[in-house]
């Protein structure tokens, strides 16, 4: 009878026992703890047009975290006037990444022409650990003249 006790023990000791190599088990919306990242800066970015396909050029923008309120402006004042001309929007960059949930916090983008309000979205955005991405909403937005 001790045999045995002692043999169930031994077998249950070995099967809880974990190999170096064996992966962590992840939830979904973990990361795990050393990632390969690239260095660059990634936005989200959105395409504000016209029905003919101009580019919308918006005297502001900015983001609200729907959670709390926060206002979020992306603006790189360097690269705002190329913004302006081509219609491409940022909604979020990775520089915020950390305050994002890797499955999808959602923020709302407002765009103002001329003191008024011409674009309010709602988007998810989440990460894949690395680098921002747009989970849900619009990516191409169509403003009527």
């Amino acid at each position: 009878m001790k045999r045995i006790l002692l043999f169930l023990l031994l077998i249950l000791i070995i099967s809880n026992c974990k190999k170096d190599n064996e992966k962590e088990v992840l939830n979904p919306c973990d990361c795990p703890k050393e990632r390969n990242c690239t260095l660059e800066l990634d936005f989200v970015v959105i395409n504000i047009k016209n029905q003919n396909s101009q580019p919308i050029s918006l005297d502001e923008y900015y983001t609200i975290r729907i959670s709390n309120g926060e206002k979020i402006i992306s603006k790189d004042f360097g690269l705002d006037s190329l913004r302006r001309a081509w219609g491409a929007y940022p909604v979020i960059s990775d520089r915020e990444k950390e305050t994002i949930e890797k499955c999808g916090t959602d923020f709302e983008f407002t765009g103002i022409k001329n003191g008024i309000e011409i674009v309010k979205q709602r988007y998810t955005i989440g990460h894949d650990c690395c680098h921002v991405k747009i989970l849900s909403g619009k990516p191409d937005i169509i403003v009527q003249d």
